[in-house]
């Protein structure tokens, strides 16, 4: 049987990172060999897998890629090659595609191909729940406002702050990574901290996703453009109020799928 081999430009600490990571995971169960594999080690231990500097692939590998550009792949043939895009602005269609280089592009929703609206063979599939979620037992006495996300312009946790503060909430907890770099955090998160003193906490990563949703009351969320959210189907597991935007929401018409449906549908795609 050939190995199904997931290779990710980014497996930091975020949502396409951790999505890898349960999809590879869910695979396994079910028998296959797959791994992840990316440059960074947020996904090292979580699953099979490792850093691409002691990766070997194979002409009968069965490949999903993400975030990495076509030219990297053109000298390599495999059994079947599928783009998984996480992504609309940053990772387009139109400049990233190659025929000859993938088989076939996996979406994470309708909305986002609608938004690609790019000719090419395709299929979607959201991605895999974390399955040790629960609704949380014990919530904080007292409200506590939590922004969730990389703490870039995209993810606009500014608003999102603003969006808490007018609601009337005395405690924002941010979770997410500062990975830009490009003064985002000091020159408009930071000025904002400091005019609240002891209500907007300074940036962290959670240790799990679990002990997160444990600890707020509310969730808001004020991405510019994002084509799927865990946050939201997390929120209603866990029992936490959700506060999106209607763009966010309009990307959820389509029915979500049990984990047995997800894994349908990648066997069928793979063709398993």
């Amino acid at each position: 049987m050939s190995r199904i081999v997931i290779l990710s430009g980014t497996t930091d600490y975020g949502g396409s990172t951790w999505a890898h990571i349960y999809l590879s995971n869910l695979l396994c169960e079910a028998g296959y060999d797959c791994s992840l594999w990316g440059p960074h080690e947020n996904h090292v231990g979580k699953c099979r897998g490792g850093l691409f500097k002691d990766l070997r692939l194979r002409n009968d590998d069965r490949v999903l890629s993400h975030f990495i550009p076509a030219k990297n792949f053109s000298s390599m043939k495999f059994r079947m090659h599928v783009l998984s895009l996480h992504e609309t602005l940053i990772f387009p269609l139109s400049i990233h595609h190659d025929s000859s280089v993938y088989d076939k592009v996996h979406f994470v929703c309708e909305a986002q191909r609608r938004w690609h609206n790019f000719p090419c063979r395709g299929f979607v599939c959201h991605p895999v729940m974390d399955p040790t979620l629960r609704r949380s037992e014990k919530k904080p006495s007292s409200p506590v406002a939590g922004v969730i996300g990389s703490i870039d312009v995209n993810k606009q946790p500014h608003v999102s702050i603003q969006r808490a503060l007018d609601d009337g909430h005395k405690r924002i907890k941010l979770y997410g990574k500062y990975v830009l770099k490009d003064g985002y955090l000091e020159n408009v998160i930071e000025p904002l901290i400091r005019k609240h003193p002891g209500i907007i906490d300074a940036p962290e990563l959670a240790k799990d996703r679990q002990s997160m949703y444990d600890s707020l009351t509310d969730v808001y969320i004020s991405t510019v453009n994002e084509p799927w959210s865990y946050v939201r189907p997390e929120c209603i597991v866990t029992g936490t109020n959700y506060h999106g935007t209607a763009q966010i929401e309009r990307n959820f018409t389509t029915p979500m799928l049990s984990r047995d449906e997800i894994l349908a549908v990648w066997k069928r795609e793979l063709e398993l």
